[in-house]
């Protein structure tokens, strides 16, 4: 039987801030910004409560205090987001066996043919996250599409469905669409879907 491809591009959420949050429940719902602390420093991540102060990755730290003074300044921690990145790509191999791990905090799935096991693919989506969530305490974005290039399109360009707190499905007609040329449709689920 051939199957139609589905690949899922994920995205952990603001993950090294998220991790910080996780570990510290007293820096949940507060502006928290995760970097080089040094006169020279950068924004490696921002909370999504940062965020609306302006602030976001590669910005100097500088910057970011200019921003955002009472803001919570983390120096990273790699050695537990490496941790926490080795629990999630082992949530994904539950999922498929044909991931390509991208960076600490994202990767690709090969989901095709696996309708029978998880539902269609807003339904193996949401059991992904869901699952993501209920073993680890973080967050992911998930964008689907028939290839990987739309499927990274997707969860880069609906910022609302990074959002945490989203729960709304995007889908995109076109590759224009996909990437931002034009708005969404949620009449058209041909070729990409952010959930």
């Amino acid at each position: 039987m051939i199957h139609n491809p589905v690949f899922f591009h994920v995205d952990l959420d603001a993950f090294f801030a998220s991790v910080e949050q996780l570990d510290n429940p007293a820096y949940r719902g507060k502006p928290v910004i995760v970097g080089g602390l040094g006169k020279r420093g950068v924004v490696s991540t921002a909370s999504y409560e940062a965020r609306k102060f302006g602030v976001h990755s590669a910005m100097p730290m500088a910057r970011a205090r200019a921003l955002c003074p009472n803001g919570i300044f983390i120096k990273t921690r790699m050695q537990r987001y490496y941790e926490k990145s080795k629990e999630i790509m082992t949530i994904f191999k539950n999922f498929s066996p044909d991931i390509q791990q991208l960076s600490v905090d994202e990767a690709f799935l090969d989901m095709s043919g696996t309708e029978k096991i998880f539902g269609d693919t807003a339904t193996a989506a949401r059991l992904l996250k869901n699952s993501v969530f209920a073993q680890t305490g973080l967050r992911v974005s998930v964008g689907a599409a028939s290839n990987k290039y739309i499927a990274a399109c997707r969860i880069r360009t609906d910022d609302y469905c990074r959002d945490s707190q989203a729960t709304g499905i995007c889908f995109a007609a076109d590759y224009r669409e996909c990437c931002g040329y034009v708005s969404v449709s949620s009449s058209s689920r041909r070729y990409g879907a952010c959930f």
